[in-house]
């Protein structure tokens, strides 16, 4: 768990601190958020992050074709949408 995964389970908790819940639940919303925003893999759903931006191919050559082809298979592995293996 990242620091900001730790973050954001402080202030689900102190959010839910005034609702009247029994702990268990509490504990199991906070479980089921929290599965929620995990990185999404072939097997688990989870939020992606945006990828980043890749230039049109404005050029007929094969090479550049290709660069920009690999540069939109890179953004989309850095973005979690596709496995990197």
């Amino acid at each position: 768990m990242n620091e900001q995964e730790r973050k954001n389970i402080a202030k689900l908790n102190w959010i839910l601190e005034g609702l009247p819940i029994a702990k268990q639940q509490k504990d199991e919303l906070i479980k089921f958020i929290s599965d929620l925003t995990n990185v999404a893999s072939k097997e688990t759903a989870g939020l992606m992050k945006q990828g980043a931006t890749v230039a049109e191919v404005s050029t007929e050559e094969l090479a550049d074709v290709k660069n920009t082809l690999n540069q939109l298979i890179q953004s989309l592995t850095n973005a979690g949408i596709i496995a990197s293996a």
